[in-house]
């Protein structure tokens, strides 16, 4: 008898044991189908006007047209003057995706990963480390460069990125505001390294970025 309800015994914790696999297994399902709904409803990027964009928004809202184009989502543009105070960090790109409103590319390139959109998944572990080494450079290259050229080069701030980014604020309000936008990021540049560099020297620093992007795109080929 004791045999009997002993195997009476395994045979419930082995049936208890499966539909909790089975329950697990039928919540993940669910809820990759739930993040892959996401991505269903049409992302709309912000920008800032034509008349408004600065050089580094500009190449932002590129890098993140150029994602959403590589994994196939569907999105609209729609540009605004207030883009920046809609923004929750303050900076571009920005998409708003279902209830989501997302700020700077990386951070919506982590949540598309999270929600099943990665360019990157069926790359080895070493692809994988090589490929965050060439987005550091870039980052710390090209991004830099880029406010370099508009923010501290007295010629491009003068001539474009004063009158940009004043463009839709009435006086005083344009000349506080981008004197203030400019402050905070020279204390970034300064602190990098790069706010004291000539314009020789940065366009030697995005020479070599590019050349090193170029040889490692030949090896791929």
């Amino acid at each position: 008898m004791s045999l009997v309800l002993k195997s009476d015994t395994e045979t419930m914790v082995d049936s208890s044991f499966v539909k909790k696999i089975l329950s697990n297994t039928n919540e993940e399902i669910g809820q990759g189908e739930k993040s892959a709904a996401i991505w269903l409803n049409e992302a709309i990027i912000y920008q800032p006007i034509t008349e408004q964009i600065v050089l580094p928004d500009k190449a932002g809202c590129l890098c993140l047209e150029a994602f959403m184009r590589m994994c196939n989502l569907n999105y609209r543009i729609v540009c605004r003057t207030n883009v920046e105070n809609m923004s929750p960090s303050g900076k571009l790109p920005l998409l708003k995706i279902d209830i989501f409103l997302l700020s700077e590319f990386h951070t919506i390139v982590q949540f598309a990963e999270e929600k099943g959109q990665s360019l990157s998944k069926n790359l080895q572990e070493w692809e994988k480390a090589e490929l965050k080494s060439y987005i550091s450079l870039v980052n710390m290259v090209l991004v830099n460069a880029e406010n370099y050229i508009t923010w501290v080069d007295q010629e491009n701030f003068n001539k474009v990125t004063r009158i940009k980014h004043g463009f839709v604020h009435p006086w005083p309000l344009d000349i506080l505001l981008i004197r203030q936008k400019r402050q905070t990021i020279l204390n970034n540049l300064s602190a990098l390294g790069w706010q004291d560099k000539t314009m020789e020297e940065v366009c030697g620093e995005v020479y070599l970025c590019c050349e090193a992007l170029s040889e490692r795109l030949d090896e791929g080929c």
